[in-house]
């Protein structure tokens, strides 16, 4: 993992404790070239999973950001030449997979 993405991958874990509910967990998975970040937010709305991703948009009721933290790590991610993706995991929370090669 480049570290010039590291600030970036902290956006995404910082997201996840902040959407996660009181009592859950965020748990952090690392390998060479691959980082997932899952979260206990319960979800997110049907549709929204490639929305998240735009600038100034928030899906939860906290609005206490912009909207930018996603879009920024995207592009940070997209200029490394790596992917960055979610997994919606209705009523439970989601996963957040980041690659680089």
């Amino acid at each position: 993992m480049r570290a010039s993405c590291a600030p970036r991958l902290g956006i995404l874990v910082r997201n996840a404790v902040k959407f996660t509910r009181s009592g859950g967990k965020v748990t952090v998975r690392a390998r060479p070239g691959a980082v997932e970040i899952e979260d206990q937010c319960g979800g997110l709305r049907s549709g929204d999973e490639q929305k998240i991703f735009e600038a100034f948009r928030q899906s939860n009721e906290d609005r206490s950001g912009f909207g930018l933290g996603l879009a920024i790590a995207q592009q940070a991610i997209d200029a490394h030449s790596g992917t960055i993706t979610v997994r919606n995991l209705p009523g439970q929370g989601c996963i957040f997979a980041v690659t680089l090669p």
